[in-house]
């Protein structure tokens, strides 16, 4: 067959549907391919976009380059096993409504495992056909040309750490995608990859990459923010990055120290308007340093850890009581960023580790990760700062003016729930177990028949400067 029409039947003596048979019928709805015909050629239902089912009988073995590209209208795709040879963007367009795609079981040369809703070359692990729903399986070695080309419906999708090389136009035309994790074994990105992905808002590109094709991000109308892991820049073309001429607000974060290399590599602010910032690594660690008293008042950025530090414990301010003047120490293991602690244990510093796990908690102390100004009153609120004044360690209100350093905390309390005595005491504190941080009794030697253990319980034998227990009390050594 050499033409075909809307309304044409195919008879069954038809071996072959011939290039471009049906090239663009648009009112074609509904065509039988009968089990006479062995070959589909080229285009031969390019543009069908009526065209809303379709069954490929199990006399077919191949199927021509774009054989049925733009056939908007197909929701499912079954793959006879009789098929040997699929041509390049067979079904390119075609699935940006394909919700549904499979291969039938004894086909020798593709595949659509784990349901996977996509067209595998099993030889290779290359996907070469992909839908709205596809999930890619860890095999996968690369995503061919136009293999998800118009998925318009695709709003993510994870691409596995098997796959190294993504294809000319493979996500070209998918509008909905917002977000697409590229993994650090992808080394080759080509051309039009991600051509019109208007609702993608930001891209990583991992340091695997060594090449990028031209246009790769052209109609990315909505990315504002470019991710490149790459530590050694590669000169890259003057169209890899052509739309973003015409972007104001594109922002280009690169590795700490290689802002330079970037610019030189033709990676300039000309495309990025929004600028090219160096990122600086998250630590594996926080510092923090305690003094002889062995309490500090801390701050950190980063979610903590400190579930496995040893002679340092985290606490949380949880109530306050105006009737005694005390607040309540709750202890935490797993600590959000900005979230202001006391810090009891021994003297010395310690390393906490990053967490990413930390959990909001309801918190009266309020940290700060910058030096800051603190007055007394502020608003309705008395604020005090931790310190060992002249009733002993608790929280004291704050002079007028007063900095507070970067990485420490304050204590700000409702001043209309003050108590008289506040005003010439200081706020004390206990925890949560009862077990009180007040009464510290300065002492100049060691008695000879008392015993001493630090914060952790563990007996000391000579003590020196420092917070230590004795008979249920907290003494501190001057």
């Amino acid at each position: 067959m050499i033409v075909g029409c809307n309304n044409t039947t195919i008879p069954n003596s038809v071996i072959t549907i011939g290039n471009n048979a049906f090239w663009s019928r648009w009112g074609l709805t509904s065509v039988t391919i009968p089990e006479s015909v062995t070959n589909i050629g080229e285009r031969a239902f390019e543009g069908c976009t009526g065209l809303t089912s379709l069954t490929i009988p199990s006399s077919v073995t191949s199927i021509g380059e774009a054989a049925f590209s733009n056939c908007s209208g197909l929701t499912s795709l079954t793959i006879p096993s009789s098929v040997t040879s699929i041509g390049d963007g067979a079904f390119s367009g075609s699935s940006r409504s394909l919700t549904s795609i499979s291969v039938a079981e004894g086909n020798s040369i593709y595949d659509s495992r784990d349901n996977c809703n996509a067209i595998i070359e099993t030889s290779t692990n290359a996907l070469i056909v992909g839908c709205n729903n596809t999930i890619i399986p860890s095999n996968v070695t690369s995503i061919c040309a136009s293999a998800f080309l118009g998925c318009s419906g695709l709003t993510s999708l994870d691409i596995p750490n098997s796959v190294t090389s993504i294809s000319e136009k493979a996500f070209m035309g998918c509008s909905g995608l917002t977000s697409i994790i590229i993994p650090n074994s992808v080394t080759s990105i080509d051309d039009l990859a991600f051509w019109n992905c208007s609702s993608l808002t930001s891209v990583t590109i991992p340091n695997s990459v060594t090449s990028i094709g031209k246009q790769v991000f052209s109609g990315c109308s909505s990315l504002t923010s470019v991710i490149s892991e790459i530590e050694t820049p590669f000169v890259i073309d003057y169209y890899t990055f052509f739309d973003f001429l015409f972007k104001s607000n594109c922002i280009l974060t690169v590795p700490q120290g290689t802002k330079d290399a970037y610019i030189a590599a033709g990676w300039t602010t000309e495309f990025f308007k929004g600028g090219i910032v160096e990122d600086v690594p998250t630590p594996a660690t926080v510092s923090v340093t305690l003094g002889s008293l062995g309490v500090a008042t801390f701050c950190s950025e980063y979610d903590l850890d400190f579930s496995e530090v040893e002679g340092v414990k985290a606490y949380i301010v949880s109530a306050f009581t105006p009737s005694t003047a005390q607040v309540t120490l709750t202890r935490m293991m797993d600590v959000p960023g900005n979230t202001g602690l006391v810090l009891l244990g021994d003297k010395g510093t310690y390393n906490i580790p990053i967490s990413t796990s930390g959990t909001i908690v309801s918190n009266l102390l309020r940290g700060v990760t910058t030096a800051t100004t603190l007055n007394k009153v502020d608003g309705n609120y008395t604020n005090y700062i931790l310190a060992n004044g002249d009733n002993d360690l608790g929280f004291y209100a704050v002079s007028n003016g007063s900095t507070l350093a970067a990485g420490k905390a304050y204590l700000p309390l409702p001043t209309t729930s003050l108590p008289a005595l506040t005003k010439t005491r200081s706020i004390s504190f206990v925890l949560e177990d009862g077990n009180t941080f007040t009464g510290i009794e300065p002492i100049q030697t060691l008695r000879k028949d008392g015993l001493y253990y630090n914060l952790n319980g563990l007996r000391v034998e000579h003590p020196t400067k420092g917070i230590y227990i004795k008979d249920g009390k907290k003494v501190l050594f001057m």
